[in-house]
């Protein structure tokens, strides 16, 4: 498993601070069963606040499949996981 190339993960980042609240909700839902399953915390410092360049058009369910295929061994896609789980969890808070 390889991480999201940084222009990939900056279009996930997009969505979660500028798309549609139920995709948000989507990610974070499976973020955070993720997180449990590879016993890795959750860190909401790790939350971007600024919106990357990027676009805004993302496959949510590609990002998905992407998600559900990291490992404990993947630390660059585990800190990734960490930064869009944190991401997520900032927009649905407020």
């Amino acid at each position: 498993m390889t991480a999201l190339p940084k222009n990939q993960l900056n279009n996930v980042l997009r969505v979660l601070l500028n798309g549609q609240i139920d995709r948000v909700q989507q990610i974070r839902h499976v973020t955070f069963g993720l997180l449990k399953k590879l016993k890795v915390n959750r860190d909401l410092t790790k939350a971007i606040s600024k919106p990357p360049k990027g676009s805004d058009q993302v496959d949510v369910g590609s990002i998905i499949t992407w998600l559900n295929k990291i490992t404990v061994t993947d630390t660059l896609a585990v800190n990734q996981l960490v930064v869009i789980d944190a991401t997520a969890c900032k927009r649905m808070d407020g």
